[in-house]
């Protein structure tokens, strides 16, 4: 793979990871203190990006930098919003379980063992 490839595949990351978000390429570019212009570039794969640039975008989209120089996965919009749903519910019953837990075993009176009244 050349460089001009993998300014392509980083290209096409950004763009695909800015569409998941919904944001504007405006948008975007404000968030990495970037123009426009040069974002467009970017997803157009003319252009490189420093390390620095990478890190931000990697913050930004909330991912490993690696990520970024993946090709796409067969993963629709859809497959992509079910599976972010369902890690939220899993966090969230975990959460629930957890400060059940919490609550049972460590908000006692003393926090000792026997200190039940039951």
């Amino acid at each position: 793979m050349d460089e001009k490839e993998i300014c392509v595949l980083l290209g096409q990351a950004v763009k695909r990871f800015r569409s998941w978000n919904k944001w504007t390429q405006e948008l975007l570019a404000e968030k990495l203190e970037i123009s426009a212009n040069f974002l467009s570039n970017i997803e157009n794969g003319k252009t490189w990006v420093s390390p620095k640039t990478v890190s931000k975008l990697a913050l930004i989209f909330k991912i490993e930098p690696y990520e970024l120089f993946m090709p796409e996965y067969d993963l629709s919009p859809g497959t992509r919003d079910m599976l972010l749903r369902y890690a939220r519910e899993t966090e969230e019953s975990i959460g629930m379980v957890l400060n059940e837990l919490k609550h049972k075993y460590l908000a006692t009176p003393g926090g000792g063992e026997g200190d039940n009244d039951d």
